[in-house]
């Protein structure tokens, strides 16, 4: 946890917080262009993307089924062990994860 909040407190990450708090609402009122296959479809050929979460995880579990069903054959898709979080507690993972991309121009 204190790992966490010097993440957060860094570059005056703290002010910002309250702002964040909208983040759901945020989400909903641009799901069509925050739509990760459409993004892909765009993109896919430029740039690599990847989906990393853990079924384990109250909220990741389902994105994570859905990406699964929807963006299998288009994304690497990579299931950590662990609950929630997991991509902040197990960030040398996450690393490698990122680092394991295919490359593209």
């Amino acid at each position: 946890m204190k790992e966490l909040h010097d993440a957060i407190s860094r570059r005056d990450g703290v002010r910002v917080l309250p702002a964040t708090a909208g983040f759901v609402d945020e989400h909903r009122e641009h799901a069509a262009r925050w739509d990760l296959a459409r993004i892909i479809s765009a993109l896919g050929d430029e740039v690599a993307f990847g989906v990393v979460g853990s079924a384990e995880d109250p909220f990741e579990g389902e994105q994570l089924r859905l990406a699964r069903e929807r963006l299998a054959d288009s994304v690497e898709i990579t299931e950590l062990a662990g609950g929630h979080l997991t991509t902040a507690e197990q960030p040398d993972r996450l690393a490698e994860v990122i680092a394991a991309l295919p490359e593209r121009s």
